[in-house]
Parts: C-alpha cells; structure tokens; sequence
C-alpha cells in the first residue's frame, strides 16, 4: 500500500508550486525538484510495504524514515505559505519592507529544503543496499496507481448528535488547543473544524494542536490521517488505527472498509480521543468517515482541517 503521508506531502508540494508560483520565484526549482524525488519515491513504497510485512525491521526504518522527511517537508512549505500570507495583508507603506522580509523567509526555505533533499539522496541510496525495487516498473505507471482511489458508500450504522465548533485561521493556536482540551457535553460527540482559504497554514496550525503535550496527557489515544482530494476510506482508517492501536499493515490487509470502520469504532468507544483529519475537501468525505467515530468518554474531539 503506497504510503498516505507521502502520497499527501506530494500533492502539498503540487499545490504549493501552482498556487504560491509569485512567492515560490527564488526556490521554485529546489521545491520542484524535491515534488519529483518524492513522487518517484513512491513507486518504491509498495516493495518496501510488502518487505516491511516480512518483518524486515531495517526496511520498517527506512519507511519511517521518509515518513518522518515527507512531514518534514509539508512543515517547510506551510510555515513559508503562513509568513506569505502575512506578507500578502500589508498595506501599500509596508510592501517594500515585506519583500526585503520575503526575501529572507525564502533564503532559510531554502537551506531547509536544501537539507531535505541531502537526507532524501542518503534514503534513496540506502533502498538499493535492502534490494527494495519499483514494482511497476516505470514511473507513469507508478503514478497512474496512485492516483487511482475508488470511495465505495458506506451505510450510515453509527448516527450521533454532534457539536460543531469552527474556528477560523486568524484565531491563534491557543484558541484551538483550549477548544481541544474542553470537557464537551456529555452525550454528544464534539467536531472542531480549522478552515480558511487554501495555503494558509492550516496543517500546520493542526499539527501544533496534535504534538502539543497538553495533548498528549489529556487524550488515550490520538490518530491523524490525511484525506486529499478523494477519498480512499482504507487508506484513511488504517493509518489512525495504526496510531491509535499499533495494529501492524498485515493485520489491516485482511479487513474491509466496513471490519475497519467496526474495529476502530469499538476500540475508541470508551477512550478519550483526538483524532485529527486533515485536508477534508468534500462534506461528503467527513460523513462517510464519521461513522467509524463513537461519542467516546468525555472531551473526545474529531478535528477537520478544510478549505
């Protein structure tokens, strides 16, 4: 199974080069050049998955390894994309010290993604030593599978009341970690939805909320997924019950959207949980998946990072 977080950082960086191309003019070939190493990357994941499987534990490292870049690399271009989108508010007296201050930002954008990509060549090199091979071949066949993502419906078993809170991106990180860390209303499952218009940090601002330690104390278990523009349901369960249960890829494997959407369901029942959905394009794609999250104990929250 191609692996989501990396499949997402690659349509992040994509985004990045088409949306932010006036801001992007002194790195554009280093934020290319990383897009296109990590898209071909992905043709290698797939070996790696089913070596991973066999218990390889040197090939489990070299998978978290570019998991853990991939993360690194959507961080970068969020951060960058934050500081534009301050540097777009200013006002006509302000602009030419802005694009002295832009000027900067894109100089240290620069020597992170140049570093990035240092790591990315050793990860690279070191797959061809645990003899992990491109199983399609070529990369236009690798890219056409994982662009291919089929949303099958799913019945609606798991109806709930639900509290919506939404907050909007000019309120700052400590407004969403109190909503976070609310107790809620008993009964009733609470939704926090992060949303503005596109580029503007967003997954940043959630991922400060997700690796906060208040979190980490106040919740029994935390997940986070990625969505992107369509939905793959298994894709999407299986990485939250990865993190929430530490249940292993082939266990995943055997089970159906609805077993996962069960499973997950059931284990998360009596805990106090975070789960954390990011780039949430369609409503469609939130009521699909919400079926698989109980009310839970108590200040349980799903977060919707969206448009």
């Amino acid at each position: 199974m191609v692996d989501a977080v990396v499949s997402f950082a690659v349509n992040r960086l994509g985004d990045a080069l088409i949306g932010e191309a006036d801001f992007l003019f002194g790195v554009r070939s280093q934020v290319q050049e990383l897009h296109d190493e990590l898209r071909r990357m992905q043709c290698f994941l797939q070996d790696a998955d089913a070596k991973e499987q066999q218990g390889d534990s040197r090939v489990r490292n070299w998978v978290e390894e570019i998991r853990n870049l991939a993360h690194d690399a959507e961080d970068v271009i969020d951060t960058f994309i934050l500081e534009v989108d301050s540097t777009r508010k200013t006002n006509f007296l302000t602009k030419a010290f802005s694009k002295v201050n832009n000027s900067g930002n894109l100089h240290k954008v620069g020597k992170a993604i140049q570093a990035i990509q240092d790591r990315l060549k050793a990860i690279s090199a070191s797959r061809i030593t645990y003899g992990i091979k491109d199983l399609h071949g070529n990369e236009a066949s690798c890219s056409e599978t994982n662009q291919r993502m089929i949303q099958h419906p799913l019945r609606n078993r798991y109806p709930h009341e639900e509290d919506i809170y939404v907050i909007g991106f000019e309120e700052n990180t400590k407004t969403l970690l109190a909503e976070a860390m609310k107790d809620g209303e008993e009964g009733r499952r609470c939704i926090i939805s992060v949303v503005g218009v596109g580029g503007l940090g967003k997954t940043t601002l959630a991922k400060k909320i997700y690796r906060h330690e208040s979190i980490k104390s106040s919740f029994d278990c935390c997940g986070w997924s990625s969505i992107s523009q369509q939905l793959n349901v298994k894709d999407v369960l299986g990485e939250i019950m990865k993190k929430c249960m530490s249940l292993p890829d082939s266990d995943l494997q055997k089970m159906n959207e609805d077993d996962l959407m069960e499973k997950l369901y059931n284990y998360l029942q009596d805990k106090r949980y975070l789960v954390v959905l990011d780039d949430v394009w369609k409503i469609n794609h939130w009521s699909t998946l919400s079926h698989a999250f109980p009310i839970g104990r108590r200040g349980s929250k799903v977060l919707l990072r969206s448009t």
